[in-house]
């Protein structure tokens, strides 16, 4: 793996990337080097030039799950084929704009979802939605804040639902295996 002359510089933008020890950074690295031909986007193919415009633009993506990574753009997509204008500027992403996408994609899909969901604004390109700060987007769509703060809400509560259940299945699995043993242990005593 070839080191960047500007290293330094890119380790202080994604501080994360020096805590990701150096089997897991190449193992994500490796894996979007092992892409298919269509990658993690049709226009981003597994092409060794093209994953590093990725990285170089948003370093954090070695330190991110390419799950994830995949995840958030399969999302993007799909809001982007609910406009005309956005499916063409998707089919066209560059890397350097993706990477600008997955820094903020969740953010942007909240602006994509209330965006198709409400019809409003059909004249915008992903770039015009994409590009402001939250604070210039919402001043541009007078519901747009109550949605946003709404979802975030929605998503916090799914969130924590789903930990509790982690959590009392974990607790379930527990006690299982407790009482196995005790059920296990009193058998063997009852053969004494």
């Amino acid at each position: 793996m070839q080191v960047s002359n500007n290293c330094p510089q890119k380790l202080r933008q994604c501080v994360q990337q020096l805590a990701c020890t150096a089997s897991c950074t190449c193992s994500v690295w490796a894996h979007f080097q092992q892409l298919p031909p269509t990658g993690i986007h049709p226009t981003l193919t597994s092409a060794a030039t093209q994953v590093r415009q990725l990285v170089h633009k948003y370093p954090k993506v070695l330190s991110t799950p390419p799950q994830r990574v995949q995840a958030a753009v399969e999302r993007l997509r799909q809001l982007s084929y609910t406009r005309e204008e956005w499916a063409r500027d998707f089919e066209t992403i560059s890397p350097s704009f993706l990477a600008f996408f997955l820094r903020d994609s969740t953010d942007v899909i909240i602006r994509l979802e209330y965006l198709a969901s409400t019809g409003e604004r059909p004249e915008w390109r992903l770039r015009e939605v994409m590009k402001p700060s939250n604070r210039t987007f919402a001043g541009k769509l007078r519901n747009f804040t109550q949605y946003n703060q709404m979802v975030k809400r929605k998503r916090a509560a799914a969130r924590e639902a789903a930990q509790a259940a982690a959590a009392q299945a974990e607790a379930a699995a527990v006690k299982a295996a407790l009482l196995g043993e005790d059920i296990g242990s009193s058998s063997e005593s009852d053969q004494c």
